[in-house]
């Protein structure tokens, strides 16, 4: 699953959902609402979190599907005030299940193992 806004580089979903050489679909994109603030701090509270481990100017391409679990996983471990210092991990789990989460390869990173930092992917 991909939550974007319409910026310019988003604009062909399809391209996105089955990754330009696939023939089926990998994942889907969804769009914020326009005009709707809530939905978009979310986003960009994961950009911010991302730009940690992987500053600008860095080519994003060069990243294994592993090495983007990886980060993800830390990312997602990390816990929100916004949700009672709940991690996006811990909802996701609650609400599909730890089987579903072991198919998609997330794992809960522990609190004091989380690296937000450019050191996470070297």
């Amino acid at each position: 699953m991909v939550l974007t806004d319409r910026e310019s580089e988003f604009t062909d979903p399809s391209r996105i959902e089955t990754g330009g050489e696939t023939a089926g679909q990998q994942c889907r994109v969804f769009y914020c609402d326009p005009m709707n603030s809530n939905q978009k701090s979310s986003r960009e509270r994961n950009h911010e979190f991302i730009r940690y481990i992987i500053p600008k100017k860095t080519a994003k391409e060069r990243y294994t599907e592993e090495e983007v679990r990886l980060m993800m996983n830390h990312i997602n471990s990390y816990p929100r005030k916004k949700w009672n210092g709940q991690a996006p991990i811990d909802l996701f789990i609650k609400i599909y299940g730890q089987e579903t989460a072991a198919v998609l390869g997330l794992r809960k990173i522990p609190s004091d193992s989380i690296n937000l930092t450019p050191a996470l992917l070297k």
